[in-house]
């Protein structure tokens, strides 16, 4: 089911106001909630998929280290290898998007880069 969908169906759903406009009103407060709620739960999916695969990618590295891997455990640990990248590629995207900043090169794990500017501007900004 499409990201468009889920939107759709969370826009779509019963709608109580008085007049137009309140209905318009709660459904864009529907939405929001329904999106913030998306968002915090696809940072942790991405977390706990992080973690399942690098135990997966331990297990047949220490499993390594004793004996031959099979030709399917190897095409399995570098599936899983990829995988990897790919989500902390997208972990990286993430933090610089949050971050604002310009500039990203291919291939660097800035991330920890991104969540220093991110908290730092936090930081600057508040009002204590």
């Amino acid at each position: 089911m499409g990201f468009f969908y889920l939107v759709k169906g969370v826009w779509e759903s019963e709608n109580r106001g008085r007049s137009p406009m309140e209905q318009w009103q709660n459904k864009i407060r529907r939405v929001q909630r329904f999106l913030g709620g998306w968002v915090r739960n696809l940072v942790s999916q991405n977390r706990r998929d992080k973690s399942n695969l690098l135990a997966k990618i331990d297990v047949l590295d220490r499993k390594a280290e004793t004996i031959l891997l099979s030709p399917q455990e190897v095409e399995l640990r570098h599936h899983l290898k990829g995988q990897l990248t790919k989500l902390l590629r997208e972990e990286e995207i993430y933090w610089l998007q949050r971050s604002k900043a310009t500039k990203l090169l291919q291939g660097d794990d800035n991330t920890k880069y991104f969540h220093l500017v991110v908290n730092g501007r936090h930081r600057k900004t508040k009002i204590v």
